[in-house]
């Protein structure tokens, strides 16, 4: 049953509630629901998908839920849940994903958590848990995400983390009370993409395993107490200080990090400022130079190409990234553009222009960049279609992207995403559910976005519509 993005508000009857058993699925989220979570949702044994997420939802969460044994999906995320983990949600043994975060839990981890061996995506982030990180998390040997980050955990990051073999997304231990030295076993985790372990209390060096790390895209340690020479060679070679600010004692080639000293001769608080002055300002210089050589090489070997396609796009110039990612720069050539169609649907419907025929425009042209084509039988589909889970047909933002680019990672898949759902919300069908443009210019001038807890290839166009303004 799919009650989502319906503006309803109120508590959810329990009577109600208790009539439901025969379903599989049930969806109410981005409503006003609040109240607490009725112990009646415990009759629903058959429910193999739970999804209350962005409601206002409060209280604790019921212990009947750990009747519902055939769930493989369990989203209360972003409500207002409170109190410790009911120790019977350990009996869903069939749970693939667990979403709880931005709530207020509180409490430990309890480590029965580990007898959800099945579980792929774990987030807990955004809460009040105390503690520590129970060593036997280390056990889920099909965990791909795992996002503890924002509670206030503290004791040492766990050896049994390097045995986590399946873990690709993400790990993010950030925004927390950790201490100790970060475990060599982390290079382990050969797939792994990111890894955020700061603001922390983490002392001693950054293991050399680390560097070993092939599919670390994004990492970030700033704000610890780390010290000594950061690990060279690997995915370190050309590592920038941003990642490390916070740690005082850290030293190493990264531009804005003080070189390490070449003998263990203590130095005094003025003489490390001079060293550290001495290496950044020609640092900065050579940059500088760099820079201009490298404008003016690109300048040299530029030229016009043409990718064979019929398009509203000219390709000026193509080449590879690092890590071999295709890079192409497309100039929009307006001339194409049907700017007629960008408010024709509206103009039917009102007969008058507002500035809201501004956003839709602008959402259109955004979507054109992304798809590399005009939207518009997108969007005619989608607007036919109601936008719940329960009968979306599941279109993957994968395929509506811009197939002559090769899939985007790390964060620019974030960045990607987060383009995509502005666009989105600018091409509500109602003009007054659009957000303003001077809203549009704040959000996409914003600091970057956080990086992506799950794989591009899962996120559907129909989460991409659910923006809040």
């Amino acid at each position: 049953m799919g009650l989502s993005e319906n503006s309803l508000s109120g508590k959810i009857s329990p009577t109600l509630i208790a009539n439901w058993t025969e379903l599989t699925s049930l969806q109410v989220q981005n409503n006003l629901f609040s109240g607490n979570i009725p112990p009646e949702i415990g009759k629903l044994t058959r429910l193999q998908y739970l999804s209350l997420f962005n409601n206002n939802f409060s209280g604790s969460i019921p212990p009947e839920i750990g009747n519902l044994k055939e769930l493989s999906n369990l989203d209360l995320s972003r409500n207002q849940l409170s109190g410790p983990l009911p120790p019977t949600l350990w009996n869903l043994t069939k749970l693939q994903i667990l979403n709880l975060f931005l709530n207020n839990i509180n409490g430990e981890v309890p480590r029965s958590l580990t007898t959800l061996k099945g579980l792929q995506y774990l987030d807990l982030s955004n809460n009040k848990l105390t503690g520590n990180i129970s060593k036997e998390l280390g056990s889920y040997e099909k965990l791909s995400s795992l996002d503890l980050s924002h509670n206030n955990l503290s004791g040492d990051i766990p050896f049994e983390l390097g045995n986590l073999n399946s873990l690709q997304y993400l790990l993010d231990l950030s925004s927390n009370s950790l201490s100790g030295a970060i475990p060599q076993n982390l290079g382990k985790l050969s797939q792994l993409e990111i890894l955020n372990v700061s603001h922390n209390h983490l002392s001693g060096r950054i293991p050399a395993s680390l560097s070993s790390m092939g599919s670390l895209s994004s990492y970030d340690f700033s704000y610890n107490e780390l010290t000594g020479p950061l690990p060279t060679g690997g995915v370190f070679q050309n590592a920038s200080a941003r990642s490390f600010v916070g740690n005082p004692g850290l030293c190493g080639k990264a531009e804005g990090l003080s070189q390490c000293p070449t003998t263990d001769s203590s130095k005094s608080s003025k003489v490390n400022k001079k060293v550290l002055i001495g290496v950044v300002v020609p640092v900065c210089g050579l940059l500088v130079i760099a820079t201009i050589f490298a404008v003016l090489l690109c300048y040299q070997k530029y030229k016009v190409v043409s990718n064979g396609e019929s398009s509203d796009y000219n390709m000026l110039r193509q080449g590879h990234r690092k890590q071999g990612m295709m890079l192409r720069i497309f100039v929009l050539n307006v001339s194409n553009v049907d700017f007629d169609w960008l408010v024709f649907s509206e103009l039917a419907q009102t007969m008058r222009v507002t500035d809201k025929c501004d956003v839709y425009s602008f959402g259109v042209v955004a979507l054109e960049v992304m798809m590399g084509r005009h939207p518009g039988d997108l969007l005619s589909s989608l607007s036919s279609i109601k936008p719940s889970l329960s009968n979306d047909p599941q279109i993957f933002l994968k395929d509506v992207l811009d197939p002559r680019l090769e899939a985007p990672t790390g964060q620019a898949a974030a960045e990607v995403v987060f383009a995509v759902r502005v666009a989105f919300a600018c091409t509500q069908t109602k003009p007054e559910a659009r957000p303003t443009m001077h809203f549009v210019a704040q959000e996409l001038s914003a600091r970057t976005q956080p990086s992506l807890a799950e794989p591009l290839d899962s996120i559907t166009i129909s989460r991409l519509r659910n923006f809040q303004k």
